[in-house]
């Protein structure tokens, strides 16, 4: 049987972040977060039942908001990767991205998933 659980985790701009919590009979447990989507925990057992978080983590909202590590944990969009020099085209027109690291854009940029307050349904 899978147990899920929802809690506050903190506040962000203004928005509940929130925490949920997937847990089975067996010690398996997953904890993620509103904010990015980010996976905060895993913890999983071994085959002699010993459980170990097996995710690097936060264990407050402040550490995700405010890290120095770029996209530490979160959910990569809406691109992945680099777009040379922050422009691409399609049919003939050319698009311009925010530059936010070297001069390209990368990994979604300045309002990446990663960086957004995400809403369950």
């Amino acid at each position: 049987m899978v147990y899920l659980s929802e809690q506050e985790f903190g506040t962000w701009n203004g928005e509940v972040v929130k925490k949920y919590t997937w847990r089975t009979d067996n010690g398996f447990s997953l904890s993620a977060i509103s904010f990015g989507a980010i996976v905060q925990n895993i913890n999983v057992p071994d085959r002699d039942g010993n459980i170990s978080d097996v995710v690097l983590g936060f264990d407050d909202l402040d550490s995700y908001v405010n890290r120095n590590v770029k996209n530490f944990g979160g959910v990569i969009g809406r691109c992945t990767n680099r777009i040379a020099e922050g422009t691409f085209q399609i049919d003939g027109v050319t698009h311009r991205l925010t530059k936010n690291r070297d001069g390209h854009h990368v990994h979604g940029g300045n309002l990446a998933f990663d960086k957004q307050a995400i809403k369950r349904r």
